[in-house]
């Protein structure tokens, strides 16, 4: 049984969880100098953190992240979202984690205010076919490349 969590306090395990997740993601992996820079990153008020987790293990499985971009430019006059991050433990994957990840992170866009949705994804990566259809079956349209990776963009 999963648990969905959405603005959980996060402890010490749950970050361990969360940077084993995020290794899955790139070989470039970040290496990070404390808990407490993780805590720093995942506690910003812009960016939104939401995961499953493990009934059982009290482990998370799966994640996602959200930033909002609030600050305008002359010439874009609205609020941008960034989604990040998103990750299924290989052994969770094919249960709709990263659909109910992608959609609550659209619907919680749209809750403030945000007029389009971007993200990237690596198509080299084969850890990432699956979220790429994703994307697409959702509505995401590749607009370009951004280091090596596919960048798409969801308009609310």
């Amino acid at each position: 049984m999963l648990n969905e969590v959405f603005g959980f306090s996060i402890s010490d395990q749950d970050i361990e969880d969360i940077i084993q997740l995020l290794k899955q993601l790139t070989s470039q992996e970040k290496e990070f100098e404390s808990l407490l820079e993780v805590r720093i990153v995942i506690g910003h008020p812009d960016l939104r953190l939401y995961a499953f987790r493990d009934q059982e293990s009290g482990r998370i499985v799966g994640m996602a992240s959200l930033k909002i971009d609030k600050i305008q430019m002359l010439t874009q006059n609205y609020i941008k979202g960034f989604i990040g991050d998103v990750i299924v433990k290989a052994d969770y994957r094919g249960r709709g984690i990263g659909e109910r990840l992608i959609k609550k992170y659209i619907e919680t866009a749209r809750k403030v205010g945000v007029k389009q949705v971007n993200l990237t994804s690596n198509p080299n990566n084969p850890n990432r076919t699956a979220a790429i259809k994703l994307y697409e079956k959702l509505g995401f349209q590749k607009i370009g490349e951004l280091n090596k990776s596919n960048y798409y963009r969801l308009e609310l």
